[in-house]
């Protein structure tokens, strides 16, 4: 699942390899230290009772890297923390991850 990272005036693209409710993990190429204040947008697909997806929803959030792991030359893995998110997008992320975990 990709998502789009706002840092400034910057806006670079990422791999989503993470989600729960306080955060996520990201993979990119961008080397964003710690402590960067960052705007997330991505999108998360409602599934039906198939297991199929029925439409998606946009979530926008404002996190915090708080780790940054290079996992090779051009890739890194950051750590962020969710500082401001809307009660229904943290509710569709609830939802979203407890039927990822078959719950």
């Amino acid at each position: 699942m990709g998502a789009r990272i706002a840092i400034g005036d910057m806006d670079i693209q990422a791999q989503m390899i993470d989600l729960s409710q306080v955060g996520l993990a990201i993979a990119t190429k961008y080397n964003i230290p710690a402590g960067t204040l960052l705007s997330i947008r991505f999108d998360l697909a409602k599934m039906n009772e198939k297991g199929t997806a029925s439409f998606y929803q946009a979530i926008k959030v404002a996190g915090d890297v708080r780790s940054n792991i290079k996992l090779s030359k051009d890739e890194y893995r950051l750590g962020i923390c969710f500082l401001k998110i809307d009660d229904k997008d943290k509710a569709m992320i609830e939802e979203f991850v407890s039927m990822a975990l078959g719950h």
